[in-house]
């Protein structure tokens, strides 16, 4: 998984909890190995994991190329989680029909990109209609749907 990745998340995850100062990371950190990034899931990205959960279907697909679902993971690695949180679902490796009434188990990766048009871009050019913001979408890779027997390991 490109490091780079890595370091967008975690600056998207260090602005989207309201700190107040903001902590710097230079990217050689990543690409040396001496930063992790942790995802949602609590593992660091790229981990393939087991996210059990059910769906959340949104009415249409956005310009990520995110699916209109996000799957609301209740368990990790068979655990479950403190808390359920949404996730927005990635198949681009594994095309499955999602049932938003189904309990699900999948083997995937929490990866994640930055969308939109960073702050300033359009005093610079004439094509972008307006503002629409720059952010971090965070996703899970559906590698396949989990059977019995299955084993990350």
């Amino acid at each position: 998984m490109p490091k780079f990745l890595c370091l967008l998340a975690l600056i998207a995850c260090l602005l989207s909890v309201g700190c107040s100062a903001l902590t710097t990371l230079h990217v050689s950190d990543l690409k040396q190995n001496k930063a992790e990034l942790i995802g949602s899931s609590g593992l660091p990205l790229g981990t393939i994991f087991f996210a059990r959960g059910d769906f959340e279907v949104k009415q249409r697909i956005g310009k990520s190329g995110l699916s209109p679902q996000r799957l609301r993971v209740s368990h990790i690695n068979g655990l479950p989680v403190a808390e359920p949180y949404f996730i927005n679902i990635d198949t681009r490796y594994y095309n499955i029909n999602l049932n938003p009434a189904k309990d699900i188990t999948l083997i995937g990766f929490e990866s994640g990109t930055f969308i939109g048009q960073p702050p300033g871009l359009i005093e610079h050019t004439y094509f972008i209609p307006g503002d629409i913001g720059f952010g971090f979408i965070e996703r899970f890779v559906v590698i396949r749907e989990a059977h019995t027997g299955d084993s990350v390991e």
